[in-house]
């Protein structure tokens, strides 16, 4: 009873970092639709930045502040980029983060 008792907190510890790692993996998945649909916005010359931020704030836990969104035109394709930030589980420290960042690009529409 006790060996439970002391095994359980770090199985606790183990499943919430499964799931935090899941949370990564499922925010990287929103970026990438949040970017590429921004880009397909921008090549048909909707803005594409209030696209891609609101996505990204509806589907994410995390502020406006913690959100960058960047537009890169060319004469042939727009180039869209995020980066977000996450508090790291399990820290005490208001600094520490998590990043992910994701860019992708697409040909203009002629129209």
């Amino acid at each position: 009873m006790v060996e439970a008792l002391l095994v359980l907190p770090l199985l606790l510890i183990l499943l919430n970092g499964i799931i935090w790692i899941g949370e990564m993996g499922r925010a990287k998945i929103v970026m990438l639709i949040a970017v590429r649909e921004g880009a397909r916005c921008e090549s048909l010359g909707i803005p594409g930045e209030a696209v891609a931020r609101s996505i990204c704030l509806d589907n994410l836990p995390i502020e406006p502040q913690d959100l960058e969104i960047s537009i890169e035109r060319t004469i042939t394709k727009v180039t869209v980029g995020a980066k977000c930030k996450f508090a790291v589980p399990f820290s005490n420290s208001k600094g520490e983060y998590y990043v992910i960042s994701t860019r992708t690009a697409m040909p203009l529409s002629i129209l």
